[in-house]
């Protein structure tokens, strides 16, 4: 201790110092400290990498049909194979690809945004807003999460823009109450009670002194729900709820192979299957990871 100061502070503001001086100091460290975390964040980008990038030096169409070269096994010409319509399963893997990592990310942006401002408004207001708040949190939740983003698509219609409100919505109550257990601590700190003080409006302070206390378990949250997401955007997909035919997406790409090809043409679902459990497993490792590193009372774990 010096001068009435932690050390753990002092070497924390240290290595904070150190991080805005070199931040690849900082990812070398985390690839050091948490290498099944970095090994997920190579996936998800060598994924990116894949379905951006790759599709253009794909000679094929994600919609363009064969039918001689219908069920060919994986080859030089077409090293995943082809569909029933002698579609190239790798264009259309990397197109499949694209529509899971997008409904992704807009499921996780809006169920962030939404999710965020319910939980701070929720906990830092407290009483009647609190208590509507949560019941409307509590009602939600009690569904379970694919049969509640169901049930919204039956509603809406199967598209992909249904599809990212359901799942947002399905999410948003899980990240409310995260935030808002945040929000309710950060609002008996002396600096809050110092802005009540001096008169700064309820919304000035919950947006300047209680929202960005509420980052990190926000960004750790839906980092970890990305892969959830993607998951839960297949399933919907596997059972006609989301993406339609033509357009590829990995679940209704398994859907396809289920229905009859599996015995003639395992490559139509175990490919799919197999980009579907790398995007899940690299978001949740890497979720996993950040949340170690985030997270101040884990920071001394696994070193």
């Amino acid at each position: 201790m010096a001068q009435g100061i932690p050390t753990e502070a002092i070497q924390s503001s240290g290595e904070v110092r150190a991080l805005r001086k070199s931040p690849w100091k900082g990812v070398v460290r985390f690839i050091i400290r948490k290498p099944l975390g970095a090994a997920g964040a190579g996936m998800i980008l060598l994924l990116v990498v894949f379905a951006y990038v790759g599709v253009l030096f794909m000679p094929y169409g994600k919609l363009e049909q064969n039918i001689p070269e219908a069920l060919q096994a994986p080859s030089l010409r077409h090293p995943l194979g082809t569909d029933q319509f002698g579609r190239d399963m790798l264009t259309r893997i990397m197109y499949a690809s694209q529509v899971s990592l997008f409904i992704g990310f807009a499921t996780v942006l809006v169920s962030g945004l939404v999710g965020g401002i319910l939980g701070v408004v929720s906990g830092y207001m407290g009483g009647t807003v609190d208590l509507l708040f949560q019941r409307l949190v509590d009602v939600l939740m009690s569904f379970p999460l694919l049969i509640l983003a169901m049930a919204i698509v039956v509603m809406l219609g199967a598209s992909t823009n249904n599809v990212i409100i359901a799942i947002a919505i399905s999410y948003a109550p899980r990240l409310a109450r995260v935030v808002r257990s945040v929000a309710l601590s950060v609002r008996e700190k002396q600096y809050v009670e110092a802005a009540r003080a001096v008169g700064c409006p309820d919304w000035r302070i919950m947006l300047y002194h209680v929202a960005p206390q509420c980052i990190a378990p926000t960004l750790v949250l839906v980092t970890a729900q990305l892969g959830a997401a993607i998951l839960v955007e297949s399933s919907l997909s596997f059972l006609g709820m989301g993406t339609q035919e033509p357009n590829p997406s990995l679940g209704n790409m398994l859907s396809g192979a289920a229905a009859g090809y599996f015995e003639m043409a395992p490559w139509m679902a175990i490919f799919p299957g197999l980009a579907i459990g790398v995007a899940v497993f690299g978001f949740n490792v890497f979720g996993d990871a950040l949340r170690d590193v985030l997270d101040p009372r884990l920071r001394g774990a696994g070193r």
